[in-house]
């Protein structure tokens, strides 16, 4: 079933009496279950496509498509997704159990149902033990677990993913990629991720989608596919600069 289908996607902002162009005729698709990775350079219009997804930025053109559904008939609460940004935004005032619990109070989940939810997300992540303490106690890694349990907590049909391990160091990185991939087998969700690394794209992908600087999508398949068979010269010198780093 196709869960994300969007169709030459174009959205423009103004700066300082400029317009720009974030999205320029974008077209891209996700089936469910999909782990698909958006690899691309900074500046390229990741973030900017993550939040159209999830309603949170205007579109000038195009279409985008959530089960079928076209998404300008459906409010943010409608499209069922769940967005982790890289920012993490955890509330520091709040224990543990509080900011995890946040998505499930929004939806009016039954207490007893809450309590149950948010001890089994904080089990899955193995940060049940952490549960009272305030968020602003805990290490970059346990910070990581905590909010990518509050994506999870409410287990939507969608998750999105705005680089999140960005500002870990590598062996945490390491590890927190191998838990959000067992996640994604646990949830059997469709996931779209973010990222500038080809290593972490490599680790995450089933489907692999490289963005152009100038907003579009120069190929999308899987990931060996698309390594070893580069459609273009874009995307064949995009991977070769890593291959030479």
């Amino acid at each position: 079933m196709q869960k994300l289908r969007i169709e030459n996607l174009k959205v423009s902002y103004q700066n300082k009496k400029k317009t720009v162009v974030a999205l320029n005729g974008l077209s891209l698709a996700a089936e469910a279950g999909d782990f698909l990775v958006l690899l691309g350079p900074s500046g390229c219009g990741k973030t900017t496509l993550l939040k159209t997804i999830a309603g949170l930025v205007y579109y000038d053109e195009g279409e985008i498509h959530i089960n079928g559904v076209n998404a300008d008939l459906l409010s943010v609460k409608e499209r069922n997704l769940a967005f982790l940004p890289q920012n993490l935004s955890l509330y520091p005032h709040l224990t543990v159990y509080e900011n995890i619990a946040l998505p499930l109070k929004a939806a009016k989940v039954p207490l007893e149902e809450l309590m149950r939810r948010v001890e089994e997300v904080a089990k899955e992540l193995q940060i049940d033990f952490l549960l009272s303490r305030k968020s602003r106690q805990l290490s970059g890694g346990q910070q990581q677990r905590v909010a990518l349990a509050r994506c999870i907590v409410k287990r939507p049909e969608m998750y999105l993913f705005d680089e999140p391990f960005s500002n870990l160091d590598p062996p945490l990185r390491a590890a927190m990629r191998t838990e959000l991939k067992k996640i994604h087998r646990l949830l059997r969700g469709t996931f779209i991720f973010a990222t500038h690394d080809l290593t972490e794209a490599l680790a995450l992908a089933t489907k692999l989608a490289i963005m152009t600087p100038d907003g579009r999508i120069a190929q999308c398949g899987e990931p060996l596919e698309v390594l070893h068979h580069p459609a273009d010269d874009y995307v064949r010198d995009f991977l070769g600069g890593f291959k030479d780093a």
